[in-house]
């Protein structure tokens, strides 16, 4: 019985379970096939989610939307070159 006891070996089953939850939405089939070409890889999640999400603008970039004048973009360019040059000082009060 002692040598039988030795010679059992432990087994050991690991399970890893990933639940993803998914929709079910209805398209248009032209709205599946334009989806689908712009798909490119990535999920159509992802697709959708790229449509609406909105590009971070700089302030830089919102005043270029303005269309103000190019010497106003030129000035304002330099300006923004400049300040990096700019040091801060420490003050003690």
């Amino acid at each position: 019985m002692a040598r039988l006891l030795q010679q059992q070996k432990a087994f050991y089953i690991y399970i890893y379970v990933y639940v993803y939850m998914s929709k079910l939405i209805s398209v248009s089939d032209e709205v599946y096939e334009t989806l689908k070409r712009q798909k490119n890889g990535k999920s159509f999640s992802e697709v959708i989610k790229s449509m609406y999400e909105k590009p971070v603008k700089t302030p830089f970039d919102v005043i270029k939307d303005w269309n103000p004048s190019p010497e106003f973009i030129e000035g304002l360019e330099k300006a923004y070159r400049e300040r990096g040059k700019w040091k801060l000082k420490k003050v003690k009060f």
